[in-house]
């Protein structure tokens, strides 16, 4: 005997379980931490192949952990291969970020710190950037 579940019921019923056991309490849509807007957007042009990106992925977690609570937008600009560029071209146009992508197509292994409201380039991280550098200069640019 097959029976068809209707994915809105079992979406109501999900909602509603976790709403009791959370106390009750659903978040609206229209309601928003009051950190919600990123003041500054850390972009990783970043490829599987990528030498570059292996060796400076450890030092920007070390530093995204250490500044959890800084109002920072981690992006990832994934040039792999033409799949993952064609959606980071999507993406990048989204952020209004389409600018930078243009001018790094196919350049992978640094991090561009920009500016959320003018989306200018605050600051440029390389391997060559320790944790320390990287955490000082991810605080800096959300300053």
């Amino acid at each position: 005997m097959n029976q068809t579940i209707k994915l809105p019921s079992v979406i109501t019923a999900i909602a509603v379980s976790l709403a009791l056991l959370g106390g009750g309490a659903i978040a609206q849509a229209d309601e928003k931490p009051e950190s919600a807007e990123a003041k500054t957007y850390a972009v990783l042009f970043y490829a599987d192949w990528c030498g570059t990106c292996k060796a400076l992925d450890p030092k920007i977690e070390e530093a995204r952990e250490a500044l959890a609570e800084e109002p920072v937008l981690y992006v990832t600009f994934d040039m792999t291969d033409e799949k993952t560029t064609r959606h980071t071209a999507m993406l990048a146009n989204a952020l209004q970020l389409d600018e930078h992508f243009n001018e790094n197509a196919g350049r992978t292994g640094f991090l561009l710190l920009i500016d959320a409201e003018s989306r200018e380039v605050v600051d440029r991280i390389t391997r060559e950037d320790s944790a320390e550098d990287i955490r000082n200069k991810i605080a800096a640019a959300t300053s």
